[in-house]
């Protein structure tokens, strides 16, 4: 891959530094794409904000944006937990700068804690994809927290598995017991998830 071909933007309330860019990067206030723009706000709230000790389970992410790119835009998707529950098929006019540009805004719906982000793809010519995708924000509901996917945990403890066989007499036994102790917290998280 080309130098800079994936990149991250921070937003940056102030001027550019590098001390700011790394604390806004730490703070979850950004997206990585290979092509496209990805502006969104989250109940106002830039990606990686949190929302804290909710009382209600039942809660709603008011989210706005605009998604810029070369070619014209596929599509726009809302991710809840790690499954796309919206997709959006882009109103989008040529910029007056090269490319094209989207706006959305969509409610969405939440029960219990829940983190939401936002990705897009670009239409590309020679089939590639181009995507950009933001950091989360986080909906904290103490009495109702998230619970991860069994899907996601199976796919992780198959992954510790396949590692630690393959690295199996290539790295000492400390390096190993990374993956045995990763593999150790997956089996046990693999007791609480979800099944849907």
């Amino acid at each position: 891959m080309p130098l800079g071909f994936s990149r991250v933007y921070v937003h940056l309330p102030g001027k550019f530094s590098y001390d700011a860019w790394i604390k806004g990067l730490g703070e979850g206030r950004s997206f990585v794409t290979n092509g496209p723009a990805l502006l969104v706000k989250f109940n106002g709230q830039h990606p990686g904000h949190t929302f804290g000790n909710l009382k209600s389970a039942e809660n709603i992410c008011h989210i706005t944006g605009t998604a810029a790119a070369a070619q014209p835009l596929d599509r726009i998707e809302i991710i809840v937990n790690g499954q796309v529950v919206k997709k959006i098929a882009p109103q989008q006019a040529k910029s007056s700068k090269p490319g094209y540009r989207a706006k959305f805004d969509v409610k969405i719906p939440l029960s219990g804690s829940s983190w939401v982000a936002v990705r897009c793809f670009e239409k590309h010519h020679a089939n590639r994809i181009r995507i950009a995708h933001t950091n989360p924000v986080f909906f904290d509901v103490p009495e109702k927290p998230l619970r991860p996917r069994k899907e996601a945990v199976d796919y992780l403890i198959s992954r510790m598995k396949t590692e630690i066989k393959r690295n199996t007499g290539v790295l000492t036994d400390a390096e190993l017991g990374e993956y045995r102790q990763a593999l150790g917290v997956y089996e046990k998280l693999r007791k609480t998830a979800r099944r849907d």
